[in-house]
């Protein structure tokens, strides 16, 4: 069955320029594309939408598939209805997958562009995100049209469901943050239009925002609202990182470690040999332009590996710019660090010569 999108199924009456009367029987095709100012009347003044159910399903994107979308309205008609145009704005509609149902029965649509479409049909620019704005990629790829048939007089149940690709921001250092705008108010000439219910399904351990309040119940964010509470709902999810930075640091501080006490043990060896065996400063010399040129080249890598294991750990949830450009930075830090190396070590060999020569004359001082 054909899965359909709509951006939000704000039966934003649609108003074309041929139709000067109200909406006849003998409208069936979809609507051709429209150039000028939508206007009309479509008789949508005597519904009223009681209620709005709307569920927003982000956790596909663990699976990297698009979110799921869904909105299921109480309809209530004061007066006999026939073929009522409808348009339902599409932000970000994946592969024309949507599908409309009134009280059971599956309605054909169809997408189309319009131009010179109202200003709030349109999603902003940009969305909250922590303490920031980020930009807001929108995809228009047309709005949804569909015509309701005859509506008799009474309670009607229209519910929609799509799937959109929600747009991606770059600004986290690690993962990728996932944004969709759901338009809440396209259209004000419904009789009434309250009682919204959200649900909103986020993927365990990520972390979202929200421009509107939301409290948590379970596994979902959920809000109620008597009156919309905004002109636009705008989510932006990303999944938590706080977890794996510190295991990375860890493992990072590890490896450290590990090559200090490697480096520690080889000097000691090297220096002590010197010592009692009064061999000359070759040995220590070479010692040091070893550790200098690997410890340079370890140490860098210790410090970039962060960027493969970021990609083991978070697969395509990865921001794509993670370790962008750590090639040329590798090529030149290896050399500074090389020189601070060179600095470091021969004071580190000075140190130990003193403590071991120290402890050295009080073991003959003992015997």
């Amino acid at each position: 069955m054909k899965y359909n999108t709509l951006n939000t199924l704000y039966l934003s009456l649609f108003l074309c320029l041929f139709l000067q009367q109200q909406v006849q029987a003998n409208i069936a095709e979809p609507p051709r594309q429209y150039i000028g100012q939508l206007t009309g009347n479509t008789g949508i003044e005597a519904i009223e939408v009681s209620h709005e159910l709307l569920n927003l399903d982000f956790r596909p994107l663990l699976e990297n598939k698009p979110i799921q979308i869904k909105a299921a309205y109480t309809l209530e008609v004061e007066t006999i209805q026939q073929n009522v145009p409808l348009i339902f704005i599409a932000n970000n509609l994946e592969n024309n997958d949507f599908r409309i149902v009134l009280d059971g029965q599956v309605i054909e649509g169809d997408t189309t562009s319009i131009k010179h479409a109202p200003e709030q049909w349109f999603p902003p620019e940009t969305i909250q995100w922590r303490d920031q704005m980020l930009p807001f990629e929108y995809q228009n790829k047309g709005f949804i049209v569909f015509y309701l048939p005859m509506l008799t007089v009474g309670q009607h149940f229209l519910e929609v469901s799509y799937l959109a690709k929600p747009s991606e921001a770059f600004e986290h250092p690690y993962v990728s943050i996932w944004e969709f705008v759901y338009i809440l108010q396209p259209t004000t000439k419904w009789k009434r239009f309250q009682n919204l219910d959200l649900q909103v399904f986020i993927p365990e351990g990520w972390e979202y925002y929200s421009n509107v309040p939301l409290e948590k119940k379970g596994s979902l964010w959920v809000g109620t609202w008597k009156d919309l509470p905004a002109q636009h709902l705008a989510i932006s999810c990303n999944q938590k990182t706080t977890w794996l930075q510190v295991k990375n640091t860890v493992i990072r501080v590890g490896y450290l470690l590990l090559f200090l006490f490697t480096v520690l043990s080889l000097l000691f060896i090297i220096i002590r040999r010197r010592i009692l065996y009064k061999k000359g400063p070759l040995l220590e010399g070479l010692a040091i332009i070893a550790i200098v040129l690997v410890g340079a080249v370890v140490l860098n890598m210790i410090y970039f590996k962060q960027t493969e294991w970021w990609y083991e750990q978070l697969g395509w949830q990865a921001n794509p710019y993670l370790g962008y450009g750590s090639g040329y930075i590798i090529i030149l830090t290896v050399p500074v660090t090389a020189i601070i190396l060179s600095i470091i070590v021969p004071v580190v060999i000075h140190f130990m010569k003193k403590y071991l020569v120290k402890k050295y004359q009080q073991n003959i001082a003992k015997a």
